[in-house]
């Protein structure tokens, strides 16, 4: 999982393994499946979400334009935490 702490709130780029997609969340609100990590970082640096709150910040706010600029987070699984292991593909 990665995170992104943005001015509307905090970002999320995971793995849903039910529909083996990427979601973009946004203060917990799932917007967007991708195929790609790499797509879904693109979305959120050209403020093309579907999020209202952050698309319209298009121009006053520069998100990172790299998953490697995002925080990687740990996954809770149970009490205890562990890394995610998951790798994600990248097209851009």
């Amino acid at each position: 999982m990665y995170c992104y702490r943005s001015p509307i709130g905090v970002m999320l780029i995971e793995f849903d393994s039910s529909t083996g997609e990427i979601v973009l969340k946004i203060n917990d609100i799932s917007l967007c499946q991708y195929s790609s990590v790499d797509d879904a970082v693109h979305d959120v640096y050209s403020h093309a979400t579907g999020y209202l709150d952050w698309d319209k910040l298009w121009g006053s706010v520069v998100p990172p334009k790299n998953i490697s600029e995002w925080e990687k987070e740990s996954v809770k699984i149970g009490h205890s935490t562990q890394f995610q292991n998951r790798s994600f593909s990248s097209t851009r």
